[in-house]
């Protein structure tokens, strides 16, 4: 690439995580537990082909946070590794503020507000509790993203200083973040009860080093996927067919190898799929052209995209209530999917053509092209 700055297939990689990430939110209650086989008011039966489709789609989307934090990595240590200087670190933190902290504190804002009136119908706030949920993420279930990313960007500074100073960890990034996200997954599992283990950044440690050590050498890993997306793909398919049987196996049968192999499985499927969609986007940005518009557009709407789309689910959840029929609630499910996504995605390119110069434009983090690595909706399961 000719500028350190700008990487076409970056978008198209942030369209197809923030496709999984409405994916997460739209099939998380054909997904739940029904048992009995019969249908709940929020499920299919379980067990019945309609839920197998789903929990599978729904599992095989399950790289959403991982990728995004891998695409942050990328894109931080390719456009800063090789001009970084300790005075930049002021102006990288005051650009984090406005780019992430502030839409944070507002959409938190929101939908705190949002969920306590849809839940109590009441104008009564306990404004006390909602410090306690700034901390961790918690005024809805797709904010605890933002508190892993700020982690990271308070690390970052600091991580890139000691790339540049010390050669052999720049060499290691990949098995440094893979040993200590894995000692941290089995201290936290098996011997140490830590509160809020999976919103620290240290569970998704190894996803951001991949990222970092592929963005400080991004040219020449380029060339090495294109010679080897062949076995990228096979390897992708492979771990995500792995994983999702895996857990179908867990659920349907009660067969399972323990937690530390859907975890061994996931960092595989996550990382072959990351690899596997830099070579599969700098194809889709030089062999189709006409697609590649929307890619971008979606690539670059994605952060904004990723702090909406709850609302667009939850009013049309509220408004719209599932059929007990197996072909009605599959197209409750998909016309869940399809509302939110582009909804939100209007709501973006509409704020971006009419307030991005009159009213700030990343005041609310949905100008296109706000925030580094975008945003990811929870793995979550209602």
């Amino acid at each position: 690439m000719s500028s350190r700055d700008k990487l076409v297939e970056i978008d198209i990689i942030r369209s197809l995580g923030i496709l999984a990430v409405v994916l997460i939110h739209a099939t998380a209650d054909a997904t739940a537990f029904t048992g009995g086989g019969q249908v709940s008011g929020i499920g299919l039966a379980e067990g019945s082909p309609g839920q197998l489709f789903f929990v599978a789609i729904n599992k095989l989307s399950y790289f959403a946070v991982p990728l995004f934090i891998f695409v942050s990595g990328l894109v931080l240590f390719h456009k800063y590794g090789r001009n970084w200087e300790l005075g930049q670190t002021i102006t990288f933190y005051r650009k984090r503020l406005i780019r992430i902290v502030l839409p944070y504190l507002i959409w938190s804002m929101v939908y705190f507000t949002f969920f306590h009136l849809i839940n109590t119908h009441s104008f009564t706030f306990d404004w006390a509790a909602f410090p306690r949920l700034l901390l961790w993420g918690e005024a809805s279930y797709h904010l605890y993203y933002l508190i892993i990313i700020l982690q990271f960007y308070l690390l970052f500074p600091f991580l890139l200083i000691l790339v540049q100073k010390v050669p052999l960890i720049r060499r290691l990034l990949l098995p440094i973040g893979l040993v200590l996200q894995a000692g941290f997954f089995v201290l936290s599992s098996w011997f140490v009860d830590i509160p809020k283990a999976p919103t620290l950044a240290i569970s998704y440690l190894a996803y951001f080093l991949l990222g970092a050590a592929i963005g400080l050498e991004y040219e020449r890993v380029s060339r090495w996927t294109n010679r080897r997306i062949g076995w990228l793909v096979s390897a992708t398919v492979l771990s995500g067919f792995s994983f999702v049987s895996l857990f179908m196996a867990s659920r349907y049968f009660g067969y399972t190898l323990g937690r530390g192999w859907f975890e061994a499985l996931l960092v595989v499927y996550v990382m072959s799929l990351s690899v596997t969609m830099l070579g599969l986007g700098r194809w889709s940005a030089t062999r189709q052209p006409r697609q590649l518009a929307w890619y971008t557009s979606l690539g670059a709407a994605s952060f904004g995209i990723y702090l909406v789309h709850p609302l667009f689910l939850s009013v049309y959840r509220l408004s719209v209530a599932p059929q007990e029929s197996t072909i009605a609630y599959a197209f409750y499910t998909l016309i869940g999917f399809v509302w939110p996504l582009f909804g939100s995605w209007f709501v973006v390119v509409l704020y971006e053509a009419i307030s991005w110069r009159k009213l700030g434009g990343r005041l609310l983090g949905m100008g296109r092209g706000a925030g580094e690595g975008k945003g990811a909706g929870k793995v979550h399961e209602s």
